[in-house]
């Protein structure tokens, strides 16, 4: 058998198909490699716009919240000022009138 396998490829012919049938493979094995490659790439570039396009929404989310707590801080905190301010008039009045009940 290893005879035949001699003879088989000591022809120059024989040789040069051999060659060219594991240049195509080599090629066939290439292309695929590649085309993994690239849709792995295009996968992760997919993934990646994802992961960017959710970060995005999830800042926004968040901008959104803190407009949010501006204006309920800023709408406590004129509340609040409104409320002293009433409670100053309501403390000037009884210091007013104490002092008007003192003078008599």
């Amino acid at each position: 058998m290893s005879e035949a396998f001699h003879l088989l490829f000591s022809n120059s012919v024989v040789q040069i198909l051999v060659g060219i049938g594991m240049m195509v493979m080599l090629i066939g094995i290439g292309g695929r490699i590649r085309r993994s490659t690239l849709r792995d790439g295009r996968f992760n570039k997919e993934m990646e716009m994802r992961v960017r396009s959710s970060a995005q929404a999830e800042l926004q989310r968040l901008r959104d919240e803190m407009t949010e707590l501006r204006k309920t801080l800023v709408d406590h905190s004129m509340s609040l000022d409104r409320n002293v301010e009433l409670l100053t008039r309501r403390v000037e009045a009884l210091e007013e009138s104490r002092q008007a009940k003192l003078r008599e």
